[in-house]
């Protein structure tokens, strides 16, 4: 009876050593599956911020051109509040009125920004 009791408690020590040796295998691999996964959607973001950030500052260049081209028109205006005229006189460019048209156009979200700014930059821009 012994020896039957020493088999029971010996394939009892060997099934949970294989349990433990089989839960670690499985634990390494889901960590390294899910170190795997991180690392991807660590990449996926910082590809994705990256093209935010790029798409912001084409935004931010065309909307600085766009006003400097709107402020030259204003500079040639006439304003009835002021006695004495101190602005100096920008020069009106066509061609750069219209590329920065061309890239609001491309850039923004709103149709508004567009169409206030050709209302008010290509008005007798020569």
């Amino acid at each position: 009876m012994e020896q039957w009791l020493i088999g029971f408690v010996t394939s009892g020590l060997w099934i949970a050593g294989f349990g433990w040796l089989l839960k670690r295998s499985v634990d390494a691999k889901i960590k390294l599956e899910t170190e795997k996964q991180l690392a991807a959607a660590k990449h996926e973001l910082s590809k994705d911020i990256h093209q935010f950030e790029q798409r912001w500052e084409i935004k931010r260049k065309a909307c600085l051109d766009a006003m400097n081209v709107v402020d030259a028109f204003f500079s040639h205006s006439q304003w009835s509040n002021i006695k004495d005229n101190i602005s100096v006189k920008q020069k009106l460019n066509t061609i750069k009125a219209r590329s920065c048209a061309n890239r609001l156009a491309v850039v923004c979200d709103s149709a508004e920004v567009y169409r206030l700014y050709l209302k008010w930059s290509l008005r007798g821009v020569s």
